[in-house]
């Protein structure tokens, strides 16, 4: 078998379309989907894509979502996760400890587990977090994690990558000052310490 043959059969076995966008019409089970916002964060697996929190100071009266809208308006206290089989979204029923600083906050999904990081309230900046919070998709109860040491500063706009047991958080801004710091955190111990360079 020659190399031409290999790539052939390779092109036939896979395909791969880079930056090609394609619309979906999405319902919802109850036939509600996610109100327009900004500042949420997704995350994916290969069955769903989860949105969490979000911003919309403009949101029509007639898409409010109750309780939940009215104990922090303009942001949203909601979990949503769309299937990509059915191609439908679902408004999860949440509980436990849920962030509050719902806009520009980092995510990352580690198996069944999502967590989030930092974020912001309204106005922008006035009040940041530096907490972690970790929901259990299987029961979607949030968590509060207690950390020690070196803790980041309380902010938004941050990135966060998961490295094994480690949590590395990357910048961020307080609404006024912005910083390139990499702080990493011991899932294990549940230990903070800032990113030291190493020459």
């Amino acid at each position: 078998m020659n190399i031409e043959a290999i790539q052939r059969r390779k092109s036939d076995e896979y395909s791969f379309v880079p930056f090609k966008m394609e619309a979906i019409e999405a319902s919802g089970f109850d036939g509600k989907t996610p109100a327009a916002r900004s500042g949420h964060r997704c995350v994916a697996n290969e069955r769903n894509l989860y949105s969490f929190g979000g911003y919309n100071p403009h949101l029509p009266p007639g898409e409010r979502n109750g309780a939940d809208w009215s104990e922090i308006c303009p942001l949203f206290k909601e979990l949503w996760r769309f299937n990509f089989a059915s191609g439908r979204w679902a408004k999860m029923k949440i509980g436990g400890t849920i962030p509050t600083k719902l806009a520009s906050h980092s995510a990352v999904l580690s198996g069944d587990f999502l967590l989030t990081y930092g974020g912001t309230g309204v106005p922008f900046g006035q009040s940041s977090s530096n907490k972690l919070y970790v929901c259990d998709l299987n029961t979607n109860l949030w968590e509060e994690i207690a950390v020690t040491g070196d803790l980041p500063l309380e902010q938004y706009g941050q990135a966060v990558v998961l490295n094994g047991s480690y949590l590395y958080a990357i910048g961020g801004t307080t609404g006024y000052d912005y910083t390139i710091d990499v702080h990493r955190l011991d899932l294990v111990t549940k230990t903070w310490e800032i990113g030291r360079a190493h020459v």
